[in-house]
This record gives structure tokens, sequence and C-alpha cells, in this order.
């Protein structure tokens, strides 16, 4: 297993090479960022998967319209992961209740993502 992240690292950090050469903060760069700090949250070190999740956050918040989404919810989330599993719970309780109030808003209180979100928050 170690193997295919380890690929898909070089993979993900190649493509963001070529978006940082052409200065863009472009969508897909805040996604390629999203999963290289998801391979780095499973292989680590959590602080690679910390800086990817905020560089990613920062593209998508300036990319996205008036109001927060999906994407932007999934990164926040994956970020408080990363967060909880490096000790920094109050920066992480926060992470995540920003994932939680994007995904009431989008899928309402009664949807399974939002009621898993709700869970795991009062774990904290």
């Amino acid at each position: 297993m170690q193997g295919k992240y380890d690929r898909a690292l070089r993979s993900y950090n190649e493509v963001l090479s070529t978006y940082k050469k052409a200065g863009t903060d472009d969508p897909q760069a805040a996604n390629m960022l999203h999963n290289l700090g998801l391979c780095h949250f499973r292989i680590g070190p959590y602080s690679r998967a910390k800086t990817s999740l905020k560089q990613a956050l920062k593209i998508k918040k300036a990319q996205q319209s008036a109001e927060p989404n999906l994407d932007v919810a999934s990164t926040y989330h994956l970020l408080g992961v990363v967060l909880t599993a490096m000790g920094q719970y109050d920066s992480a309780l926060k992470c995540l209740i920003a994932a939680l109030r994007i995904r009431q808003k989008e899928l309402g209180e009664s949807s399974a993502s939002t009621h898993h979100l709700l869970v795991l928050n009062t774990r904290l």
C-alpha cells in the first residue's frame, strides 16, 4: 500500500509544480492539494497534510461563489481529521464545525453526511 501512496505523491507533486510555474490558482490545483493532503494523512507526515490542505482551502475559498460549497466542506473536514490526529483539538473542532455548517446548508439536517459530521463533533 505504501508504494501506491508514494507514486500518488510523486504524481501530485509533478502536477502541482506545473501549476506553480504557471502562477495560477486553478481549481484543479486545489483538488491536487486536497489529494496530496490525503496521501500525507495516510503515510505522513501530518504536518505536510496540514500544509497541503490549508493551501487547498485558500484556493477553494478564493474561487468559490458567495457561499462555500461541498468541495470546501470536504477539505475542512479532512483538515479537521488531520488536526485531530496531530492533537490540535481546538483548531480541529473549528474546521469540523465549518464543514458541518456548510453541509447543513447544502444538504439539510437529515442528510447522512451531515449526521456523520454531527456525531463526530459531539465526540470531540
